[in-house]
């Protein structure tokens, strides 16, 4: 733990709160007609009980598994930071992890702004605004971590001395 930054547990925070927002309910409807089994049509409110709900997984095809992997990223960067011997693998992946936290604002906010369904009926919850939290989280310590050339906890390397003329 003495060769992690705060900049690299900060991208691993956030790619964790990324990860876990996806199980989080994300969109819920604003106010509809549900027609149950028997046929029944019950009207419901946005604060009832029984109000559908989606989570990030439930939600998207292709987008929950991009924010899945650059979570994962930014998760890496503090792996890689406190296993590596050298700077060159923790340099890699806070490259990446920057990469794909600038890719991961840009597909929540993209998906904040425009719901699946109707946005009369679709309402944003709070799902998405922690995953929109864990994406800047994950592009803030990937892009302090980058710009934080320290290897802390790295032996220095050996210079052999000179004698003295």
């Amino acid at each position: 733990m003495s060769r992690l930054r705060p900049a690299d547990v900060l991208a691993g925070v956030g790619g964790t709160v990324l990860l876990g927002s996806l199980w989080l309910t994300w969109y819920g409807f604003a106010a509809g007609v549900l027609i149950g089994p028997g046929g029944d049509a019950v009207l419901f409110g946005a604060n009832d009980r029984h109000v559908p709900a989606l989570t990030a997984w439930e939600a998207f095809s292709v987008t929950d598994v991009l924010l899945a992997l650059f979570a994962l990223l930014a998760i890496g960067v503090p792996l890689t930071s406190a296993l590596a011997r050298g700077p060159a693998k923790p340099v890699a992946f806070t490259v990446l992890g920057s990469v794909g936290g600038v890719l991961a604002v840009l597909l929540v906010l993209y998906r904040l702004l425009d719901q699946p369904g109707s946005n009369a009926l679709v309402a944003v919850k709070a799902g998405a605004w922690i995953g929109l939290a864990g994406a800047v989280l994950t592009l803030v310590g990937c892009w302090l971590a980058m710009a934080d050339d320290r290897t802390p906890g790295a032996a220095p390397p050996q210079v052999p001395r000179r004698p003295a003329p």
